[in-house]
C-alpha cells in the first residue's frame, strides 16, 4: 500500500487531530522534552525518538516522496509485523540543502559505472 505524505496528514488530521505543522517538529520537541527532564539513558527512548523522527520527515516534506505500508512480511502472511517507510523518489530535494550551502561539491557512489572517456 501506497500514499503520498500529503494524504497520510490528511488522514492524521482527520482521525487524531493531528496537523503537519506539528508533525514537523515533533523531533526537536521531543528531544527538549527529554534534555528537560535530564533523560540520561537516551537508549531507553531510542524507539520513541525514531517515530518522531519519522513524523518530522513526514510532516516536512509533502513533495517527491513516498509512503510505503507493508502490513505484513510476505514469508509469513499470517502474522502482523507492520513496516512503515518513507521513500525519496526525488533525490534532488535531499541534495538540494547540500549545493545551497557549499560552492563545490563532491558526489560519490559505489553503484555508479566508470565513465568512459
Amino acid at each position: 500500500e501506497q500514499e503520498t505524505p500529503t494524504a497520510f496528514l490528511s488522514h492524521c488530521a482527520a482521525n487524531a487531530g493531528i496537523d503537519g505543522k506539528t508533525l514537523k517538529f515533533c523531533y526537536d520537541r521531543l528531544t527538549s522534552l527529554l534534555k528537560t527532564l535530564e533523560v540520561v539513558d537516551m537508549e531507553e527512548f531510542n524507539a520513541l525518538s525514531l517515530v518522531a523522527d519519522f513524523a518530522t520527515l513526514v510532516g516536512t516534506y509533502s513533495k517527491g516522496f513516498s509512503l510505503i505500508l507493508e502490513p505484513y512480511d510476505e514469508r509469513y502472511p499470517n502474522i502482523p509485523d507492520p513496516v512503515l517507510q518513507l521513500s525519496c523518489l526525488d533525490a534532488s530535494l535531499a541534495i538540494k540543502p547540500v549545493f545551497e550551502r557549499f560552492q563545490s561539491v563532491f558526489i560519490t557512489s559505489g553503484t555508479l559505472s566508470p565513465i568512459d572517456l
